[in-house]
């Protein structure tokens, strides 16, 4: 088993363990978003080294994505939602999100099947509310919303935009379409996508970790 991971571990894979390991060294267990944060990386590794075994021993893994997509979308938004005052009705959107998404994926439909909608439905609301939240900090001048936090809420924004306007197509054409060389298209997002948030994760918790500190 150990065989099988090390032999088809990427770069992102390892990334993002090195990310896990900075954040359980530096994280701040009084903190919720920290906590939070933890949980996401936790998920996407256990997620990585689960579906590397199965896709090497040729098992279906649609199933395990579609959990761990509705897990790593909620806790993404329950970030947001901390980070922005928990707003009533934003916690209501989060509440209906899960509940939507897990009667798609496991009832209405296959679980067996790839799932995107449930990718691209959370990626919306989160890059939405973002964008919605960041406006009206600027416009009541509120500075404080603009400092190191910015930098968590900012990580996963490049891959859930190009990663959905990727899956909204269905085209299996356009995941194969060559970049450079024998990259392909979605190679390339989910390398330069992950790079870029776990990179940003990286200097949000030292930077917090450094505040910290310096109170």
């Amino acid at each position: 088993m150990f065989n099988t991971i090390f032999e088809n571990i990427s770069f992102v894979q390892f990334f993002m363990v090195f990310t896990m390991v900075v954040v359980l060294w530096r994280y701040n267990r009084e903190k919720t978003n920290h906590k939070l944060l933890l949980c996401i990386l936790v998920v996407s590794v256990a997620y990585e080294i689960t579906s590397t075994i199965l896709i090497a021993n040729r098992i279906n893994h649609n199933l395990l994505f579609n959990s761990m997509t509705i897990m790593h979308h909620t806790l993404w938004l329950a970030i947001l939602y901390n980070s922005t005052g928990k707003k009533r009705w934003f916690g209501i959107l989060i509440v209906l999100y899960v509940i939507v998404v897990v009667l798609q994926a496991f009832v209405f439909l296959d679980p067996h099947k790839f799932y995107n909608y449930g990718f691209i439905l959370g990626a919306v609301i989160y890059v939405m509310i973002f964008v919605y939240e960041s406006l009206m900090n600027m416009l009541d001048e509120n500075l404080s919303f603009f400092s190191t936090g910015m930098l968590l809420l900012a990580a996963p924004i490049l891959l859930f935009i190009s990663l959905s306007f990727l899956l909204a197509f269905k085209e299996i054409q356009l995941f194969d379409t060559i970049i450079a060389g024998k990259l392909t298209l979605y190679n390339c997002i989910i390398i330069f996508g992950n790079i870029i948030c776990y990179t940003l994760i990286t200097i949000y918790i030292f930077k917090d970790k450094k505040l910290d500190n310096a109170r």
